[in-house]
């Protein structure tokens, strides 16, 4: 049994940049028609892109904010009539936050870090699951965080929406199972430091941690996040690319409810 995703349909969100772009990347290939959805309009020249560089493959951009629901209803109806019903979903459109200790922060920043991560989550699966419980067929896989299995230190409202992301996960594939919907499963992949700008680019990882203990990026690094990991690295998104096709297809059928490290050796729950 392999991994091709030939004749299927995925939607990912978040998939402008970092793991999600891998994601879609590595779908495309696999032979799946993939709707890349972002907030940023910028989504329509990486679809091209990616189309470009993926023989067969077709790659469709289109815009929409996980924030609303209206939106993203619109996002759904676009990715059906163009490549038709959506088979795999991956939700992975997420934020960081404002890296602050939780007593300290803006309670209107961590509504809204949870509001993208958890309830935009949420909004997505509501917009998308009801198709493949009519067709009794389907993959939905969320991208979590090793944040949702520890604490995250100046950074509790990422690691509350992770934790919510990993119990959602959990409760949908029992409700398939009461459902006697054995063909559709629902799994998390959590990913442990990976090198993508929401550690180094501007407002990211090293910046938040950085302007938490007065310490300069080399350090940050070297002390606080390499340490973390039993390989001393950040991982490249093509690893965690690589978990989400495997769940992705025929060959993971048995896998359901599942949080799944990607992580070096991070954490071992």
């Amino acid at each position: 049994m392999s991994t091709s995703l030939s004749r299927k349909v995925a939607f990912v969100t978040g998939g402008r940049q970092g793991i999600g772009r891998a994601v879609v990347e590595t779908l495309a290939g696999a032979g799946a028609s993939v709707a890349v959805v972002d907030v940023d309009p910028s989504v329509a020249d990486v679809a091209a892109e990616i189309s470009r560089r993926t023989p067969g493959g077709k790659v469709i951009a289109v815009q929409a904010d996980v924030t609303s629901s209206e939106e993203i209803g619109a996002a759904v109806a676009e990715a059906n009539r163009r490549l038709g019903r959506i088979d795999i979903l991956v939700n992975n459109a997420g934020v960081v936050g404002t890296r602050v200790l939780s007593w300290e922060g803006d309670e209107d920043v961590w509504r809204a870090t949870v509001d993208i991560n958890l309830v935009g989550t949420y909004r997505v699966t509501k917009a998308v699951v009801p198709q493949m419980v009519q067709a009794r067929s389907g993959r939905v896989i969320y991208i979590a965080s090793i944040s949702g299995k520890q604490g995250s230190v100046g950074n509790s409202a990422y690691s509350a929406s992770k934790h919510g992301v990993v119990g959602l996960t959990r409760t949908l594939a029992q409700e398939f199972g009461i459902l006697g919907l054995g063909e559709l499963t629902a799994n998390a992949v959590c990913p442990g430091v990976v090198d993508t700008p929401l550690v180094r680019g501007k407002g990211g990882l090293l910046d938040g941690v950085s302007a938490l203990t007065g310490e300069s990026h080399e350090v940050v690094m070297e002390k606080y996040i390499l340490t973390q990991s039993l390989q001393h690295r950040l991982l490249d998104p093509q690893e965690v690319a690589d978990m989400v096709l495997y769940l992705a297809s025929d060959r993971a059928r048995g896998i359901t409810g599942q949080a799944i490290n990607v992580c070096g050796g991070s954490v071992f729950n």
